[in-house]
């Protein structure tokens, strides 16, 4: 095909198409009109010069339009040609050999340049497939590395707290044995050994929590704090360390520093080795411990603790120093660890660790955490739904005593708890492993199961789950007793209560009389959830106390006006209805206004409304964080004095 040297050669035919189309139809048009007007109207002379003056003029001026609109319109018609032309053309340029037009040379030039980016393209592509491809590798690395992680953090405290739990625990009953022969040297000798356990107890769980913290593994929650209670779980799992040193440990909490949102489980710990340190090097003396709120941030608590020594406030500075890389970390001793640990719990809770050593050579301690808990943790979630199995199978006679199912691998630990529980008034019978506890559980239908979770073949968790699996045993209470400091996944699991071990005799004794306890009342459970309905009915109901369940609070309602509860146990958040809104009823109500509620919600609840619900002489649990035995508990503390 041979095109023109010039691509507007086409757009000239077209355009003067158009053109002489367009100025014929519009001057004959106007000839016309103008004719027209001449034959009908009469026109004279003089008249007849404008008309044929008006027709020219129409002529000239229509044909210069039509131009310009002829041209216009070709430049949009002709644009595919031109188009064509100029590929046409770089086609004859090719085939020539590039020579016979200037143009082409452009042409292979941008066609060079293509290629080179292409090129670039794809190399850049490579590489970044390939990084991509590192990335991955490091990212799998890193995850089998922190699984790895996981796994040793969890073998080793096994290794290390199964032995102490049982030097710990023969001690204590050697020492008893030797208090009632009346063999003084023994018990002193046998309590040297306790102490010194204790403390390697300490530091082993201060360098396993130091090594978690550096790894990134603890997380740290966010929900209603009882500080009051709190510091009495302090001061009572110090007992038996005050009585041996002698020392008081004494509370004192400030009026607006009652609630707070935080993590109790991380904050009773931070306290709780502060204070284990002040009472060893304050003997004789009285450690008291204050919360108030900061008079220069009102925002902040701040929890005192006096060390009239000035050591553990020494080793505070230390802790600081080290963090701070002003000192190595070689220089730690035993109480900068404790006071490390405590720092880093503090500085992963929002707040701060720090101490004053005064001119008299005594010493305060501070830690200062915020009020409203910082960021909200990872939720919880929430069990399966399970529905409340007819009670059948084996019935005992009354007169025998509780039976206590006891699933360890470890020997000197079912010997210990065998020898506690009947000291108790518990028959004790006991499996090495998961296969053998589930086949006794199913054969003899205990009341109680005490299960450990590192065993060999099924973990406790597996055993676990089989349990709440099977009708018959799924309302049986189990406590679990291991080395895994987990709590939250043993309550999510179904546990009862999570006990850590080296286990504490008086902690374990306790739990037993929440479940043993019976109280008699009548309780209202006010809950959307089918879970907790059924969860804090079994519980409450092996507690002695008879219960009745609401879907939502106008059903609640009716029922406690039907018949006024001991207690309620009342949801916040629930279709239709608010929790607040049943309160503030209730509050209205004459026969229902001094009905005590337990306020089971997960909702994240701001600091006003935790102060609400208190100044309502109300008490707060957030859902699946407290284990039933707290929840039935605090239960029967409500219903008990009505």
């Amino acid at each position: 095909m041979t095109t023109p040297a010039n691509p507007s050669v086409w757009r000239s035919p077209v355009s003067r198409t158009i053109w002489v189309w367009t100025a014929a139809t519009s001057g004959l048009a106007g000839l016309t009109t103008l004719a027209g007007i001449v034959i009908f109207a009469g026109v004279d002379r003089v008249d007849m010069a404008l008309v044929l003056l008006a027709g020219a003029a129409w002529l000239v001026l229509s044909g210069l339009a039509s131009q310009v609109a002829a041209w216009r319109l070709s430049i949009l018609l002709a644009a595919p040609a031109d188009t064509l032309t100029a590929l046409d053309r770089i086609g004859a340029g090719e085939r020539a050999g590039g020579d016979s037009e200037p143009f082409t040379d452009d042409v292979r030039d941008l066609a060079k340049a293509f290629d080179r980016l292409r090129d670039r393209l794809v190399r850049a592509a490579h590489e970044r497939n390939g990084r991509v491809s590192e990335l991955t590798r490091a990212l799998d690395a890193a995850r089998e590395v922190g699984e790895a992680r996981a796994g040793f953090f969890a073998g080793m405290s096994h290794e290390l707290r199964t032995p102490l739990n049982a030097i710990i625990g023969y001690a204590m009953l050697l020492a008893e044995d030797a208090a009632e022969a009346g063999d003084e040297d023994a018990v002193r000798d046998l309590d040297r050994i306790l102490q010194s356990g204790r403390r390697l107890l300490g530091l082993i769980n201060d360098i396993l929590d130091l090594s978690r913290m550096d790894a990134g593994d603890i997380v740290i929650e966010r929900s209603a704090v009882d500080v009051v209670a709190l510091m009495e779980s302090v001061a009572d799992g110090l007992r038996d360390e005050a009585n041996r040193s002698g020392a008081r440990v004494n509370l004192a909490v400030g009026q607006r520093a009652r609630v707070l949102l935080g993590d109790a489980v991380r904050l009773r710990q931070c306290l709780a080795a502060l204070t284990a340190q002040a009472l060893q090097h304050n003997p004789g003396r009285e450690i008291v411990i204050e919360a108030v709120v900061a008079e220069d941030d009102a925002a902040t608590i701040r929890f005192q603790l006096n060390d009239d020594s000035a050591r553990l406030a020494s080793a505070v500075v230390a802790a600081t120093e080290i963090q701070e890389g002003e000192t190595p970390r070689s220089a730690m001793d035993a109480d900068t660890l404790a006071a490390t640990v405590a720092q880093r719990l503090a500085e992963l809770m929002g707040g701060r660790l720090s101490a004053e050593v005064r001119a008299d050579g005594s010493g305060v301690v501070i830690v200062g955490v915020p009020l409203n808990g910082g960021a909200p943790g990872e939720a919880v979630a929430a069990p399966d739904a399970a529905v409340e199995p007819a009670l059948t199978g084996l019935i005992r006679d009354a007169s025998e005593p509780r039976l206590v199912l006891v699933i360890d691998d470890d020997e000197p630990t079912i010997d210990l708890l065998t020898r506690w529980m009947r000291g108790q008034g518990y028959a004790v019978i006991s499996a090495m492993n998961g296969a053998q506890g589930l086949s006794l559980a199913r054969a003899r239908r205990p009341d109680l199961i005490i299960l450990d979770i590192f065993m060999p073949g099924q973990s406790g968790y597996e055993v676990l789950a089989a349990l709440k699996a099977d009708p018959l045993l799924r309302n049986t209470p189990v406590i679990i007793a291991s080395s895994d400091d987990n709590r939250r996944l043993g309550l999510e699991a179904g546990a009862a209560e999570v006990l850590v071990k080296p286990l504490s005799r008086d902690r374990l004794r306790n739990v037993l009389d929440v479940i043993g306890e019976q109280v008699r009342g009548d309780i209202l459970v006010v809950d959307d959830d089918p879970n907790v309905r059924e969860i804090v009915q079994r519980y409450a109901s092996q507690a002695g106390l008879s219960v009745r369940v609401a879907k939502d609070g106008a059903e609640g309602l009716e029922l406690a006006r039907r018949q006024a509860p001991g207690a309620i146990v009342l949801d916040l958040c629930m279709p239709g209805s608010d929790g607040f809104q049943m309160m503030e009823a209730l509050s209205a109500d004459e026969s229902l206004c001094q009905v005590p509620v337990m306020v089971l919600s997960q909702l994240d609840l701001t600091l006003a409304e935790h102060h609400r619900i208190r100044e309502a002489g109300h008490v707060f649990h957030p859902k699946w964080t407290a284990s039933p035995l707290q929840i039935v508990q605090n239960i029967k503390t409500l219903v008990a004095p009505r």
